[in-house]
């Protein structure tokens, strides 16, 4: 009922056909629904295709079928007219508008065209008629004038269309005057039509030409004058894709714009004026465009594509059943749908369900009702079928009558008899007394009173008319204990039990079928697998959603923030929050300089300090007051003290000194070194066996580590037995010996020389007594001069030396050798002075035992305590002498004088500051701070410093120093944010909320944006906008760009981004130079895109090997894709689908087809079977699809209320199918059953007879339409699906090769992918490539590297890499991409180190070039230019260069023109005119280097130095660089600052570390010289092959090497084995491959192999098939029919390697050398000789000279006579027959050729005889060795403890102790008790004397060294090895000596002893 409003706020009726109405006529329509009605002469009458309901009224017409003007309201596609058939062009036919002959129907309009007009130019002409909103929008994207008119106009006239297939060619000219249709003509036969629109500003052609090949061109009849162009290029997808080409010109301030839009890739040229220029035959071209703008700058990008979208408005039609639509960003959109459906995703459908789209009406409720509107339903009587002649008009279910109207029910009435009385209520609701519907009670779902329930809502279940919760974890059930339904986290075991899902499921259907997961991790094929760890979500393995803090995402990956960001944003440095210590500037995150702890705005602006510091107004930290170790506000509010105090009323008070940790001064928590913490919180010492660490446990003291002069053994700690100070092994072993003592193998000896304090042997001492002195004999001697205080003379030859910085007084230079002690240090045990404790001035014995106090604290038992609070100094704790500032001294003590809420005052009245959360007033009184948690405000509202936990942020807040509140950033309290992490605002409640999805970052609330997300930027009002199509990043405006989006690229000069072609994903530079593709193709070489090869998805070239992902239906393996198992959509493998096809569902890793119930999809719960829709024939039962009842052929709720019925039956009105009377009989009537159509096969000839017809037949591919009665020709076209059909188009009776046809609904289904033509969905006939047929009817993959295959074994054809030799796959060589043979290759990897050659070879790049492909060579080695494949050398000296210049020079020259020139001498770096860099120790002056100062390192004048070579420093006084103390690399006039390797910092001096430490601290070892290994703070050696160890065992060895886990030792590999375990070799060495677990030798000259084939050879060998054949003589590298590289020496001359001349090492040709031999040097490509004498030289000066000479002056100089080395002043080598002695040779004795003294009785080398000086001794040698006789040299025998040998491994005689046995061994004899071992075997590198020296040991663990020894003298090692399998020259064989040791019994070895 409609009412109308008026004035005076009364309302009247108006007619129910009326919107509104005249307020003085209710009659009189105003206003009308527009959509069943039209407004005419007052009355609201239905519109064409509407009928009016009489006897009810209606607000609403009802709507007839869609080709009817007016319908029988019973029957709506009945139709009773179709209009005046002049203007609709249609006529009525059977009950049907259909178009008259020669015309055809077409989309937006009712009445039909001709139909010798193409249905797209007649949309075309449509939609640009000028009166429609589509051509408006382009007409007024941009205003127009006269001038623009005037000017298209002209163009036009000048421009025609003309087809160039035609044989005279015809200009079709466009007529202004009449807007046109015509058709292009072919002996006057049409052969294609064209249509145009000119309006204003815009000019329109649509064209079509049936054939093929369009041949049209749109043509220029003269050329325009224009004063600027420019081109874009674009394109849409709409079924078909439309590609666009703009050309837009400039001319008296308008911009005109061509248009063309085709089907094909659309180019131009930038040589090209315009579009009109170039032949467009080649294009299918449709539609072209003229359009003229008034504008001041050409259409931008954004512009032209919003141009674009409104031209595919006038090109295509709206979907169908859509009134109005638009074009927008790809997509087309609806802007209307009809009546009755609305927009679902851009297509318009009916919003009721039916199974004819074309058939979209309001369903009646009624089941009688035929047709309905509105609530009124329409029956005919008596059960008769429509038409009827007297229709029975009723209200439908759901309405009420009242006054002729039908009523919609109340709310919740589903049927009801007025607008009070209901009589049927919906679920969950019941009728009551007064005819009402009552909502039941919950949980009851249906019932019919209050009390009386008849089943229950989901939760509950049914159980004696009571409802009764489920199970906690149950969403439904049906009884107590049984589920059906669990809730989320948990599935059904199908016994009624709900089972929790695994821990990272959050939906399953079963333990191992996971739906979803949990955050982190990603479904696939049921399991939930861990995200990448740094993902927190993920669609897989590789494609991340979200990231966590500390990475951002970047297409699909989370890449790392830079160190020390927390967030950040597009890259890495680009930080939106920092880690603690950390701020933000400039989205950099830089670290707070110490002591901040947080910072703001600077690194030194603080916010919050370090421990033992406080923050101060200034933003600055101070240091807490001593002892404390954090402080708050002010330096003496204590928080927390320093180890050793504890905290008493914010002050810090002493521990008892035993204490390291305390609570009060009687509580100790942790004690000092060398106590204990017992059971009553006491600190006793540990006893004097391990005084500096010992534990309590278990009631007893444990010794953790025992004291010097103790040995642990067993646990316990055992004293050193006298004269041992410190001792290892046993008591007795000792390790070093008290005062008075020497150690002399482990054992100590009592010193006896005279006045000796400290000796080191018996005969040595190294510090004297008081009053002696050591002597040059190393004994005591009295001393005559005394030294000065903190001094002392160690020895004769010494100057008086300072004692260590801490001693006063002492009796040797190093730490431990201390008397007495400066103040403030007390003496130790060892005599080292340690410092006292903090507050101790002076102490004795220990740091705490104190003789004196600092100020502020007093002497109480040798312990300084601290003075009561305000107490400045005090003598006792209760007698203060003085008070601090703001205190009175009152009876000695001090009282604080300051009023309330101060800290500190003058006065009483005066405060100075406040306490903590006040602040100061003008009246110097303290005012509360008004901002929560402030410390220190300057007024109520400005603060400066927070309480402690908080700190000070830049709004003056104090904010939480830990927030642990979820994406908060700053926290106010712990439940309150202030500010949260980028991409979410705090709320009023102070909780973290998203942003909207534009703004990057907002504040206050979700679109108040603070910064944008890319594409969009921020406007003023802080909102985030579009960017311009494009624009990735934008500023200020929508088209000031900054970076593109994917598929534009930027145009920095215009800051826009143009668009790159529809070819390419991604370009640079220009619009077609593509620098990425689309997913489904690859980057060729050329910078465009090509498709990959199906059924590739994705790929990296052309190969079907080479594919990256697979189209639906394959999987990928080894960059193949193979088709997925029977039925699969996607799958993992062959056989794991992951989604199955339609009409299938997945059962575990297979795809079964649904069942027969189902209609289309299905999904599989637990065992049962849940169909998406039911299928035809079947209802949906509670849970199940039920199959209907016969003869039912459709049916609803249950399986007799048939909806339908089979054929031969009809559908009566109480839902049952009764049986039609005429037999073959497929529709009868419902009334009267009369038959309406017979069978299929049968036609009806009379009302009760059905008469076979053996006529009624058709083609192929064609149909007999039985149900035509309108057409004479009733053969129809079967749909595409069906190759044959019958009675429909979908009835299919035969399929397509690659189907199959489904008996059960005669439907072509597709074969599964894998079959190329099946007999059902299972069962395959034949098989796709790449697969073969099974016994089993199933196809297989055909297994790599087979592509092709007939079998499991059979191969017909291989994948890339591999080629077929009749049977089998072989893999090609693998520098081979593809190849037909062994030998064979037709294409090779293109790795950057391979190119092809015309011999079908894969060659490695040639020599000096770096990276080569098929094109050449393309990076060459420094010195060489690319050249072909080869690299050519530049001239001398140049380091990068062409085959014209050289561009850079290699050190001290540079470049000129092809040459490199030297640079003066010293200058490293230099131009033509200036030295750039002098060599260390010069300085720059103009292009000379002179010389700095003596022993400077860099300076800029002779007369300064800034800085001084190492081990000097620049002594400012004298200006020159002074040498430092011994062992120093550096220092300062006072100190040492750094040491020499294996020295340490003590003081101001380099002391050394212990022995074969490269670096340590004081006596701990960092790390040792090679091969020692650091243990335990000192150095061992281990063992041969082992790289870590301990001194029992080894832990690590290297790669030759495995670990035997018994012994812990490590044993060797096999000698082929690179590295290996106990089992098998990993990895071989060069020439061996693997196999069965060892390497086997590769054949002959291959360095490279498998087990058949080489893979590479060795220089000059080149492969052949399997082997390696030699190259031609002096060919380095070569093919079978080349050389391609000579050997050095030689050049390549027409396939022959030719020698350089003699003084070239390296040549081009024969006259063009590029390296030259000694004695020569290059100038330009020419050797030239250096001077005489001389072995290298420049063009200018020798720098190297032959023997016998030395270089001076840069010459050469001869030496003195017999001297073969020489220096300026010295001989360093004689000659052969010369020794050297005192710088001089002199001659050797006769027969000898070289020896090591003159004169000597034995020679190092004899002459040819073989005889010496004494030709009577055979054999010269020492005992225990032999001389050889090729080399003339005494070596030691090769057998252990052998005493005469003849050679290495025969010995003749053993040494005493041992017997020689029959096997050439020397065996200890039983009774021997000591076992000697050899150190060091060798020749003394000048030559005479033979050494063996050997060190008498009862035991020996592992082996220590002590290099410096054998360093200092020179020994040559023996090679020979012994039995043991080691080398004499091994490091384990020398035992652990002192260097003493060694020199001593070096000694006696000379003077003949031991």
């Amino acid at each position: 009922m409609c009412f109308l409003n008026v004035k005076d706020s009364l309302a009247i009726n108006c007619d129910q056909t009326c919107l509104t109405c005249d307020s003085n006529d209710e009659t009189k329509c105003l206003t009308c629904d527009l959509t069943t009605r039209k407004l005419q002469d007052g009355q609201c009458i239905c519109k064409d295709g509407f009928m009016e309901i009489t006897s009810l009224k209606s607000p609403q017409c009802l709507q007839c079928s869609e080709n009817c003007i007016t319908c029988d309201i019973s029957k709506r596609n009945l139709c009773l007219s179709c209009g005046d058939e002049n203007l609709t062009f249609r006529q009525l036919v059977n009950g049907n508008c259909v178009c008259k002959s020669g015309y055809q129907a077409v989309t937006y309009q009712y009445a039909c065209e001709v139909d010798t007009w193409d249905k797209r130019l007649l949309t075309f002409k449509f939609k640009t008629d000028t009166s429609h909103q589509y051509w408006q929008t382009v007409k007024n994207l941009f205003g127009s004038n006269g001038n623009v008119v005037s000017e298209l106009s002209n163009l036009i006239k000048i421009s025609y269309l003309q087809d160039t297939a035609a044989d005279q060619f015809t200009k079709y000219f466009f007529d202004l005057e009449q807007n046109q249709k015509k058709f292009f003509f072919k002996s006057d036969i049409p052969v294609g039509q064209y249509y145009q629109q000119l309006d204003q500003n815009v000019f329109a052609v649509g064209y079509i030409q049936p054939k093929e090949t369009q041949s049209v061109l749109w043509k220029f009849g003269q050329l325009v004058s224009v004063s600027s162009t420019s081109y874009y290029y674009t394109s849409r997808v709409l079924e078909k894709q439309w590609n666009a080409g703009m050309f837009q010109y400039y001319k008296d301030q308008a911009v005109y714009i061509q248009v063309i839009l085709t089907q094909e890739e659309v180019t131009g040229s930038g040589t090209r004026r315009r579009f009109l220029a170039e032949d467009y035959s080649i294009y299918q071209v449709m539609y072209l465009f003229y359009i003229g703008y008034i504008k001041s700058t050409f259409l931008s990008d954004t512009e032209c594509e919003n141009l674009m979208d409104g031209l595919m408005n006038l090109i295509n039609g709206c979907q169908k059943y859509c009134d109005d639509c638009y074009f927008y960003q790809n997509v087309q959109q609806c802007r209307s749908c009809q009546l009755n459906r609305q927009n679902q995703n851009g297509n318009c459908l009916c919003e009721y369900e039916t199974t004819d789209q074309s058939q979209c009406y309001e369903p009646c409720k009624g089941v009688d009702c035929i047709t309905c509107a509105n609530g009124v339903c329409i029956t005919c009587p008596d059960g008769t079928l429509p038409p009827c002649n007297s229709p029975n008009i009723k209200c439908d279910e759901g309405y009420y009558q009242e006054n002729s109207q039908c009523l919609k029910c109340v709310e919740k009435c589903i049927t009801c008899t007025s607008e009070d009385v209901c009589t049927k209520c919906p679920d969950t609701y019941f009728v009551d007394e007064d005819f009402k519907c009552r909502e039941c009670y919950p949980p009851c779902r249906n019932c019919t009173t209050y009390n009386d329930c008849s089943n229950c809502l989901a939760g509950f279940y049914y159980k004696d008319k009571v409802c009764y919760y489920c199970n906690l974890d149950c969403v439904e059930c049906s009884a107590e204990n049984y589920c059906n339904t669990c809730i989320i986290g948990k599935y059904n075991n199908n016994l009624g039990q709900c089972i929790d899902c695994p821990v990272i499921c959050t939906r399953c259907t079963a333990n191992d079928n996971c739906q979803s997961c949990i955050e982190g991790y990603y479904n696939i094929i049921g399991y939930c697998n861990k995200c990448q760890s740094v993902c927190s979500k993920c669609l897989n393995s590789s494609q991340c959603t979200q990231c966590i803090p500390g990475y951002y995402l970047k297409s699909d990956q989370c890449l790392k923030c830079a160190d020390n960001c927390t967030t950040c944003f597009d890259q890495s440095d680009n930080c939106a929050s920092c880690i603690s210590s950390y701020t933000l500037i400039n989205s950099k995150c830089i670290q707070c300089t110490s002591p901040c702890d947080m910072c703001k705005n600077s690194s030194t602006e603080c916010l919050s300090c370090e421990k033992q510091n406080y923050l101060v107004v200034d933003n600055k930290c101070q240091t807490c007051s001593d002892l404390c170790k954090q402080c708050s506000v002010y330096d003496d509010h204590c928080l927390e003290c320093q180890s050793g105090y504890f905290l008493d009323n914010q002050t810090c008070q002493k521990c008892n000194p035993q204490c390291q940790l305390c609570t009060n001064r009687h509580t100790c928590t942790d004690c000092i070194s060398g106590y204990y913490l017992n059971v009553d919180n006491k600190c006793l010492p540990c006893p004097i066996q391990c005084s500096k660490d010992c534990t309590f446990q278990s009631r007893s003291i444990v010794c953790n580590t025992c004291s010097p002069t103790y040995l642990k053994n067993s646990g316990t700690c055992q004293k050193c037995q006298e004269p041992c100070l410190n001792c290892s092994t046993t008591t007795t072993y000792c390790l070093d010996c008290i005062i008075g003592y020497y150690l002399s193998n482990h054992v100590c000896n009592q010193c006896t020389l005279t006045q000796c304090k400290v000796c080191t042997s018996a005969t040595s001492c190294s510090i004297c007594n008081d009053g002696y002195i050591l002597n040059s004999n190393n004994t005591c001697e009295q001393q005559t001069e005394e030294c000065y205080a903190n001094m002392i003379q160690v020895k004769k030859t010494d100057e008086c030396q300072h004692c260590q910085p801490q001693c006063q007084t002492c009796y040797g230079l190093e730490q431990n050798q201390c008397i007495t002690c400066l103040v403030g240090y007390f003496l130790d045990t060892n005599h080292e002075c340690q410092v006292c404790g903090q507050i101790c001035p002076n102490c004795s014995n220990q740091e705490n035992y104190c003789l004196s106090c600092l100020v502020g604290y007093y002497l109480e038992d040798n312990q300084c305590k601290k003075c009561s609070v305000g107490c400045l100094n005090c003598s006792s704790d209760d007698n203060c002498l003085n008070c601090s500032t703001g205190y009175n001294l009152v009876n000695n003590e001090c009282e604080s004088s300051c009023v309330d809420n101060c800290y500190h005052c003058t006065s009483e009245s005066d405060c100075d500051y406040c306490q903590p959360g006040y602040y100061l007033t003008t009246q110097k009184q303290c005012q509360k701070c008004n901002i929560n948690q402030c410390a220190i405000c300057t007024n109520s509202s400005d603060c400066k410093i927070c309480q402690d936990g908080y700190y000070l942020d830049s709004t003056t807040k104090c904010l939480l120093k830990s927030c642990t509140i979820v994406n908060c950033m700053k926290c106010l309290s712990d439940t309150v944010c202030d500010t949260c992490l980028p991409g979410l605002y705090a709320d009023s409640a102070g909780q973290c909320q998203f942003c909207d999805f534009n703004c990057r970052t907002c504040l206050k609330t979700s679109d108040q944006c603070t910064s944008c997300s890319p594409n969009y930027y921020l406007d003023t009002n802080s909102t985030c906008q579009y960017c311009a199509a494009g624009c990735l990043l934008c500023s200020t405006s929508a088209i000031t760009c900054q970076s593109c989006a994917s598929g534009y690229f930027f145009i920095e000069s215009q800051q826009k981004c143009e668009k790159c072609s529809q070819f390419c994903r991604s370009c640079s530079v220009k619009f077609n130079q593509c620098t990425s593709c689309g997913t489904n193709e690859f980057l060729k070489s050329d910078a465009t895109c090509q498709q990959c090869t199906s059924p590739c998805f994705g790929c990296n070239s052309e190969s079907l090997s080479d594919c990256k992902n697979c189209i639906e239906g394959y999987y990928l393996s080894t960059k193949q894709c193979l088709p997925c198992f029977t039925n699969c959509q996607t799958c993992v493998y062959n056989n794991v689908c992951t989604k199955c096809i339609f009409g299938y569902f997945l059962d575990g890793n297979a795809c079964i087809k649904c069942p027969v119930k189902c209609k289309g999809s299905c999904v599989k719960q637990s065992s049962f079977i849940q169909c998406d829709e039911c299928n035809v024939g079947y209802y949906q039962g509670t849970s199940d699809c039920l199959i209907c009842k016969a003869p039912c052929k459709t049916c609803k709720s249950t399986e007799d209320a048939c909806t339908s019925c089979i054929s031969g039956y009809y559908l009566a009105i109480n839902k049952v199918c009764p049986k039609c009377q005429t037999n073959h009989c497929r529709n009868c009537q419902i009334s009267s059953g009369e038959c309406l159509a017979c069978d299929y096969g049968y036609i009806l000839t009379s009302p009760d007879l059905c008469t076979e017809c053996p006529t009624c037949t058709c083609g192929t591919h064609q149909y007999y339409d039985w149900d035509d009665v309108v057409s004479s020709d009733k053969c129809k076209e079967c749909d595409r699906s069906c190759v044959g059909c019958y009675a429909s188009s979908t009835n299919c009776t035969n399929c397509l090769s690659n189907q199959y046809l489904d008996p059960t609904d005669n439907i072509c289904y597709n074969c599964n992918s894998q079959c190329q033509t099946c007999q059902n969905s299972t069962t395959c006939t034949s098989c796709t490539q790449f697969q073969y047929l099974t016994n089993d009817k199933n196809c297989a993959a055909c297994s790599s590297p087979c592509l092709k295959c007939t079998s499991s074994t059979q191969c017909t054809s291989c994948v890339d890499g591999y080629y077929f030799d009749g049977t089998n796959c072989i893999q090609c060589n693998s520098k081979c991409a593809q190849c037909e043979s062994a030998s064979k290759c037709t294409t090779c990897i293109q790795d950057g180190h391979t190119y092809y050659k015309s011999d079908y070879t894969c060659n490695s790049c040639d020599s000096h070039c770096q990276e080569c492909y098929n094109r050449g060579c393309t990076k060459c080695d420094d010195g060489y230019y690319p050249d072909g494949q080869s690299c050519t050398a530049c001239n001398a000296n140049c380091k990068t260069c062409s085959n014209l210049n050289c561009f850079e020079c290699k050190g001290s020259y540079y470049p000129d023109g092809q040459n490199c020139v030297k640079c003066q001498d010293f200058c490293l770096q230099c131009t033509s005119s200036q030295c750039n860099q002098c060599q260390t120790g010069y300085y720059i002056n103009g292009q000379n280097c002179p010389q700095c100062m003596q022993n400077c390192q860099k300076c800029d004048s002779e007369a300064s130095c800034e800085s001084c070579k190492t081990g000097f420093f620049y002594d400012q006084v004298n200006s020159v660089c002074s040498p430092c103390l011994d062992n120093c690399l550096s220092c300062t006039s006072e100190k040492c600052t750094s040491c020499q390797t294996g020295y340490y910092i003590n003081g101001y001096l380099c002391e050394k570390c212990q022995t074969n430490c490269l670096s340590c601290t004081s006596t701990t070892c960092n790390s040792c010289v090679s091969p020692y290994q650091v243990y335990q703070n000192i150095c061992i050696l281990c063992q041969t092959g082992c790289t870590k160890c301990t001194q029992q065992e080894c832990q690590q060895c290297d790669s030759l090497y495995y670990l035997d886990p018994t012994s812990k030792q490590c044993v060797a590999c096999n000698s082929n084995c690179l590295s290996c375990t106990a089992q098998e070799c990993s990895s071989c060495k060069t020439g061996y491959y693997a196999q069965e677990k060892n390497c086997q030798q590769c054949n002959a000259n291959c360095v490279s192999c498998d087990a058949t084939t080489c893979l590479e050879c060795k220089p000059q060998y080149y492969v052949d098939q399997t082997n390696c054949v030699k190259c031609k003589d002096n060919c380095e590298s070569c093919s079978s029919t080349e050389c391609f590289q000579c050997k050095t020496g030689y050049y390549l001359q027409s396939q022959q390697c030719t020698q350089c001349n003699q003084s070239c090492t390296e040549c081009t040709s024969e006259t063009s050398c590029q390296k030259c031999n000694n004695n020569y040097y290059l100038d330009g490509d020419k050797c030239v000789s250096c001077a005489s004498n001389c072995v290298t030289c420049t063009k200018d000066e020798c720098t190297s000279c032959a023997q016998s000479y030395r270089l001076e002056n840069k010459q050469c100089v001869a030496c003195t006579s017999d001297c073969l080395v020489c220096t300026a002043s010295l001989c360093t080598q004689c000659q052969t027959g010369f020794c050297l002695k005192d710088s001089q040779c002199s001659a050797c004795p006769s027969n000898c050729n070289q020896c090591q003294v003159a004169n000597s009785v034995s020679c190092s080398v004899c002459d040819d005889s073989g005889q010496g000086e004494d030709e009577g001794n055979v054999n010269n040698c020492d005992e225990g060795q032999f001389l050889s006789i090729e080399d003339k040299i005494c070596y030691y025998c090769g057998v252990e403890n052998c005493q005469t040998c003849t050679s290495n491994d025969t010995c003749t005689a053993c040494s005493s102790g041992y017997s020689l046995q029959v096997n050439q061994t020397c065996v200890q004899d039983s009774t021997a008790a000591i076992q000697a071992v050899p150190i060091a075997v060798g020749t003394i590198a000048g030559g005479v004397a033979i050494v063996a020296a050997a060190i008498l040991l009862k035991k020996l663990a592992f082996v220590h060294v002590v290099p410096k020894l054998f360093k200092n003298l020179p020994i040559k090692f023996n090679p020979y090895r012994l039995n043991s399998g080691a080398s004499v020259s091994n490091w384990e064989q020398i035992p652990n000596v002192s260097e003493q040791e060694f020199q001593d019994a070096f000694f006696k070895v000379q003077q003949g002893g031991l």
